[in-house]
């Protein structure tokens, strides 16, 4: 079919008109979504509000917001995998014998290079000085 033949079909064709029900329904349908809400809210609900908030903000470039949420999401994922092959704190392990040994060696290398009185004569300076604990000294400050 030409497009002069399409015209002409067409030019031959009478219009009806659209029944006076149907054209009030429409007409008080169109006036109700155009008129602001009570409240002089012109949306019917706040989620609707939001969202068009929302599109605004994210609107220059969707792409870029869609992957920085899959790099989140991302995060969070790695994050949530790794806390759960992690076994719970458990109490410090006691030193294994071979580092006991290890420290009793040392000692008596110690003592073979030094002498077994200028050890003796070194422990006791030390345990002249009278350590006391901190928390004795904040008592003796907060009698005064």
């Amino acid at each position: 079919m030409k497009e002069d033949e399409f015209e002409q079909l067409i030019g031959k064709q009478t219009f009806r008109e659209v029944p006076s029900e149907w054209r009030k329904q429409l007409l008080e349908q169109a006036i109700r979504g155009a008129a602001p809400l009570a409240g002089g809210e012109t949306h019917p609900s706040v989620a609707v509000g939001l969202l068009g908030q929302l599109r605004s903000l994210l609107w220059p470039c969707p792409q870029a917001w869609a992957g920085l949420a899959a790099i989140w999401i991302g995060l969070l994922m790695v994050n949530v995998g790794m806390n759960r092959g992690l076994a719970p704190a458990a109490a410090p392990e006691p030193a294994a014998p071979a580092w006991a040994k290890s420290f009793k060696d040392q000692e008596k290398l110690l003592v073979e290079l030094i002498g077994e009185a200028d050890i003796h004569n070194q422990n006791s300076s030390k345990s002249s000085v009278q350590l006391s604990p901190r928390s004795a000294r904040r008592e003796e400050f907060f009698r005064v």
